[in-house]
């Protein structure tokens, strides 16, 4: 028979750990619109890269590429802002888990075609700074974004509960 005192120490044990998890997940949530921020930046400051990857994946004209790109930086702009202002957590967080893996989809094809041009991820900033195509590099860091969009989702259900 469950009794009114093991109910509230279940919930009191969640209330607790949602609050201990709740500065780890800012701080995650943080860096992640950090990112999608500087990535946004990035193609900001010039749209070349990123136009020349989306019309070699898509096979489309350059001025369809360049609206996809400009598209994309706004997509990137708002998520960045999202997560760092924490406006509209659930949806910013379910639109950045479907950008990833759609961002790491496109990666892979890139990575796997040896005459496929730069990722275009940062734009030129990340060009110039890197250099050459980091396709590799840049599914490791989808993967770890994945995985914290994850575990910030699962913290976010339990503290619905």
């Amino acid at each position: 028979m469950l009794r009114s005192s093991d109910f509230s120490e279940r919930t009191g044990a969640i209330a607790h750990d949602v609050r201990r998890q709740g500065f780890a997940a800012r701080g995650v949530m943080l860096t992640l619109g950090a990112v999608f921020l500087a990535a946004a930046a990035g193609k900001t400051w010039d749209f070349t890269f990123t136009s020349v990857a989306i019309q070699y994946v898509l096979g489309s004209s350059m001025s369809f590429a360049i609206v996809l790109a400009v598209l994309l930086a706004i997509l990137e702009s708002a998520l960045g802002w999202s997560l760092l202002l924490d406006v509209g957590r659930r949806v910013a967080l379910w639109i950045s888990l479907v950008a990833l893996i759609v961002f790491s989809f496109v990666l892979v094809r890139l990575w796997l075609d040896p005459s496929a041009p730069s990722c275009g991820c940062f734009g030129a900033v990340r060009n110039a700074i890197l250099g050459g195509d980091k396709s590799p590099l840049g599914l490791v860091r989808n993967g770890l974004m994945t995985w914290g969009l994850l575990w910030l989702l699962r913290v976010e259900y339990r503290r619905r509960r």
